[in-house]
């Protein structure tokens, strides 16, 4: 056995005898078939994507076969001859989607369109080419409306998944892949390793900057995307329903509220220490409970340590505090005990106090719209790929990278980067409050949100008589006549719309000459036990017939910590808004009371009143080129089809446009001149079906300008183009959350991150070498792989000075719970224990077969992990780490009316160690290529095997080759098919090789010569 030194120098100096250095794979892009994925640029990490590139697989020359000297009618007849349903050119024009032909929804997409726009090019020039005059301009009439009536058709996307909901609380995205390479990491004995001389000081450094990047990406998820309940986000018990502990981002040390705060609204939040033995330690403390703890744990601090007396925040003497300018959250430390403190008070919107109200949208929202940016192009690792393996020469880790774990670092990637694009057609409906001014150069509300003034109706003269008018009539450039009537125009002028003020964002309306006025509002204030609450109502103005009492319609919160207000009212009987600068005192008993400090009032101008709002009939120009454009680019877009949702629906799985029923007005001429058109969406989650009037010019080209929508389609959709530059300066989000550091943008555990996701998505293994080098291995180099690892390991095991004869406990995976079926109402629950066997993962599984149920899983520290996948999708819980002899509850939530499930509960489970015995005797004779493979065998413990061959004297040509191999026969056509061999000319050899524990290891002889005899022995060295 080598000493330790050498060990170490050997551990260094190691030279993989398989695979390749990272370098050599790091500038290679990957090519789906739907998008070009590159990870590194230049040797520097950059994630980058653009389309994959299109053939035509039959492309022609000209499709539009047109004889010369046509007349205008002619040309239409052929036209319509070439267009017809059932003509070879229709046909080629729309190629059926065959898989074996177009590979992807992408390729077949872009030749379809390829063709039509090559087609309708054709007409084009034809008519150009041939007509003079009006001839002309009809010809061309003619063209634009073929072109328009084979866009009329149904488009697919390919259809991607992430295998994640990644939003309202489904799962935990972008998290689990940090969390496995931070616990590896940690896992380095730094110390050791530089002492022995496997590592220098110098790269001792580079893990520990790659450790703390790490964790600040972890912090920036979970301070700013990851609540495990974001409907039940509540800012007076915020740890709770977070399920984080709140720490100080300096220090990351666990943050206290200062107790002179406890019972004010506007907490304010400070650090806690003692010093104990000379040592400075953190404590946080529980205001519920007055108690403090240790950091991390959930162990008292002993009052003797703590002191006696008080100091100046009110705490013991021995207390230091210091005040906390920035914080974050992290998972709490529940193998330490750590406590979730319930009823601590956080400021989470940052709108300067706490509230009773939930807050929902924080958290999850705001993750389905990376889910959608990766399906949408493609860049998703598919549930069938093989992923990837990592070994760490210095921690002595493997990490498997499975498609889930790819994904989610891609995921965590777009969510920190500043440099991607994005691009929108229409806009959301569901962001602004309306802004109402009545000529006084004021707003209602004075701030965006979470106030309210909607207006929901008007009451107005049209065509001589009084009309309601919704919302979407009011904020609409023009209102639509009796479509059921196809000879009468179709559209006039709305008399509300105020061009003036209106902006891409938001139409204007003039409601000045409104008789009636139908308004919601919601305003918040103080209320008699000096909490914030909302009050909605609903009233109607009416300048003729004004309310009996000035209306309350919002307010502005001044001073919080004072609870002091400003209340603003509609004074329609005066024409008035009426201001009072209101202060809740308490009055001694905790209830309290409303005193009025100031007051005024402003007139208003009821004839200059006029509304913006987020419309969802967005003006067609907004959006619809850029829907085509997607189309025609046979690009994946993004849906938001829950109209007033708040949902980000995800990647398109079709478009569909449609006429209704051949809905059309021609001119007096007989042009076109309008048609109503379907427009289907279906995206990944929802889908919506919309109707617009499309009006055309003289030439029959759509007039965007003038084409009115009927109904809307969509929210909105969108495409962002995925990009992170880490080194380029401008991922300002990185840089401020140190995922990204500030000397020359160190950018460790980027890289490290990019060079895993370079080589899953290649297909290839990684070993990390001491020195923090890459090496990568291809599929057909597993065997290889698995040799070098063995080495590195067995250097690694002597560099830190273990016992080569100690093997860890064997264990085996098995069924630690199984309920094969059962059934669970809706709001009720099921209740399952187990016990954990033996150390290591734990894997909980909930299929539910009809209905939908949910899981929950609760450890024996109290803390809870939840997965509540919809309808029969399973739901799986993994226990990391978990430990012998800890118990576990189960409970199964039934959502739907009565739901049937299965539960299955996989962990590992201790098997009698045995020792290996390993002994093998034989005479083999064989012939030219003849082989003998012997009986497999397992070793339970580490070892190093010895294989001895040995031949009679005097036979000739007598030359036999052995191979060894771990899991698998091995196959000695490829040099990575085995794991040693004895190859030298003639039968007598011998060589050891080292085995890892719990290896089933196979060996065979084969004959080369042309007598071949030889006595093989396999024993432990």
């Amino acid at each position: 056995m080598p000493t330790i030194r050498e060990a170490a120098r050997a551990l260094r100096n190691f030279a993989p005898s398989g695979g390749a250095p990272f370098a050599e794979i790091a500038d290679r892009a990957a090519d789906n078939d739907i998008c070009k994925v590159s990870f590194f640029e230049n040797g520097k990490p950059k994630l980058s994507v653009e389309q994959s590139p299109v053939e035509d697989p039959a492309p022609r020359a000209k499709i539009a076969e047109l004889d010369a000297g046509l007349s205008l009618d002619a040309f239409k007849a052929k036209v319509g001859e070439l267009t017809a349903n059932g003509s070879d050119v229709r046909g080629f024009l729309e190629p059926a989607w065959n898989a074996g032909t177009f590979k992807t929804r992408a390729k077949h997409n872009a030749v379809t369109q390829n063709r039509i726009g090559q087609f309708v090019k054709e007409l084009k020039a034809y008519a150009q080419a041939n007509f003079s005059g009006a001839d002309r301009g009809n010809a061309l009439a003619v063209a634009n409306k073929a072109a328009f009536e084979l866009s009329l058709r149904r488009t697919v996307f390919d259809r991607i998944e992430t295998n994640g909901y990644w939003s309202f609380g489904h799962d935990a995205a972008f998290i689990h892949g940090k969390e496995k390479k931070l616990d590896a990491l940690k896992k380095i004995d730094l110390e050791k390793m530089v002492s022995t001389g496997a590592m220098t000081r110098a790269e001792a450094t580079e893990v520990e900057k790659e450790m703390s990047q790490l964790q600040n990406w972890l912090d920036a998820i979970f301070s700013n995307k990851y609540v495990y309940h974001n409907n039940r986000m509540n800012e007076m018990d915020a740890e709770s329903s977070m399920e984080l502990a709140i720490i100080d981002r300096s220090s990351r040390a666990r943050v206290s509220e200062q107790k002179a705060t406890v019972k004010t609204i506007v907490p304010k939040f400070e650090v806690l220490s003692v010093t104990e033995g000379g040592e400075k330690k953190h404590i946080y403390w529980h205001a519920k409970e007055n108690a403090y703890y240790y950091d991390g744990t959930g162990t008292k601090v002993p009052d003797a340590v703590l002191g006696s007396g008080g100091n100046d925040r009110n705490h013991p003497s021995n207390v230091r505090a210091e005040s906390v300018q920035n914080w974050t959250a992290r998972r709490l430390d529940t193998a330490n005990g750590e406590k979730v403190r319930d009823g601590f008070r956080l400021d989470w919107n940052n709108d300067q106090y706490v509230s009773d109200i939930i807050i929902s949208w924080v958290g999850w929202a705001g993750h389905c719209d990376i889910k959608a940016i990766m399906e949408a192009w493609g860049l998703v690792m598919p549930q069938t790929a093989d992923g990837s393996t990592n070994y760490d020469a210095r921690s002595g880790e493997t990490i498997q990278w499975t498609p889930d774990l790819v994904n989610e670092e891609i995921a965590s990637m777009l969510e920190t980067s500043n440099t991607q694009r994005s691009r929108f057609g229409a806009h959301r409906t569901d962001d602004e409050p309306d802004r109402t001014s009545f000529g006084t150069g004021r707003s209602l509300p004075l701030n965006n949100r979470p106030n309210e003034f909607k207006v929901k109706a008007v009451t107005v003269e049209v065509d001589g008589a009084p009309k309601r008018l919704t919302t979407d009539e009011i904020f609409s450039r023009k209102l639509v006549n009796d479509i059921s009537r196809p000879n009468s125009e179709p559209v006039r002028d709305n008399p509300l719309y105020d061009a003036a003020n209106t902006d891409s964002d938001r139409i204007a309306a003039k409601l000045g000459g409104a008789d009636k006025i139908e308004v919601s509002s919601k305003v918040r204030l103080f209320n008699e036990q000096g909490r914030i609450v909302e009050k909605r109502s609903d009233f109607t103005i009416d300048w003729s017939d004004a309310n009996a009492e000035p209306v309350l319609v919002d307010s502005q919160i001044q001073d919080p910590s004072n609870r002091i207000i400003w209340e603003i009212k509609l004074d329609t009987a005066n024409k008035k808004q009426l201001f009072e600068k209101v202060q809740w005192v308490d009055d001694g008993s905790g209830n309290f009371e409303r005193k009025v400090l100031q007051s005024f009032d402003e007139p208003i101008q009821p004839k200059q009143m006029v509304v913006t709002h987020e419309t969802k009939l967005d003006p067609i120009q907004s959006w619809y080129g850029f829907m085509t454009e997607a189309i025609q680019e046979a690009r994946n877009i993004t849906f938001e089809t829950a109209l007033d949702g708040g949902v980000w629906n995800g990647a398109g799985v079709s478009v569909e446009l449609t006429d209704n029923d051949g809905w059309v007005h021609f001119t007096p001429d007989g042009k076109l001149d309008w048609a109503l058109i379907s427009v289907d969406v279906d995206a990944r989650y929802g889908n919506n079906a919309g109707q617009v009037l499309f009006k055309f010019d003289a030439n029959g080209e759509v007039d965007l300008e003038n084409s009115v929508p009927v109904k809307a389609p969509f929210d909105f959709i969108w495409m962002i183009f995925p990009s992170f530059d880490p080194t380029s300066g401008r991922e300002n989000e990185a840089m401020q959350r140190g995922i990204v550091g500030n000397r020359g943008r160190d950018v460790q555990a980027v890289e490290n991150a990019c060079k895993m996701l370079q080589a899953a998505w290649h297909g290839m293994d990684t070993i990390t070498l001491p020195n923090g080098a890459v090496q990568v291995y291809e599929k057909s180099q597993r065997a290889q792989f698995e040799a070098d690892k063995s080495a590195l390991e067995a250097l690694r095991q002597v560099v830190l000075g273990a016992d080569d004869t100690t093997a860890p406990p064997v264990t085996t995976r098995a069924e630690l719970l199984k309920i094969p079926a059962d059934e669970v109402k809706k709001n009720e629950k099921d209740t399952f224990t187990f016990e954990v066997m033996a150390d290591g993962d734990v894997d909980v599984r909930l299929k539910t077969v009809e209905g939908d149920a949910d899981l929950k899983v609760t450890g024996p520290d109290g803390f809870s992990r939840t997965s509540r996948k919809g309808g029969t999708e399973a739901d799986e819980i993994k226990i990391e780490n978990a430990k012998a002899g800890q118990s576990y509850t189960i409970e199964v939530d039934g959502y739907a009316a009565e739901s049937t499930y299965s539960l299955e509960v996989m962990g590992n489970k201790p098997t009698a160690p045995t020792d290996n015995d390993v002994s093998i005797d034989q005479n083999v004779e064989l012939a030219k290529d003849e082989t003998f493979a012997f009986p497999s065998f397992r070793v339970d413990q580490a070892t190093t095997l010895k294989i001895d061959m040995k031949a009679p004297d005097g036979r000739p040509n007598n030359d036999m080759d052995v191979y060894v191999a771990f899991g698998r026969a091995p196959d000695m056509s490829r040099r990575d098919g085995y794991a040693m061999r004895l190859y030298e000319t003639g039968s007598t050899e011998s060589a050891t090789v080292q085995v890892p524990a719990g290896t089933e290891v196979f060996i065979m002889a084969h004959g080369y010569g042309d007598q071949n005899v030889a006595n093989i022995r396999v024993s432990e060295a």
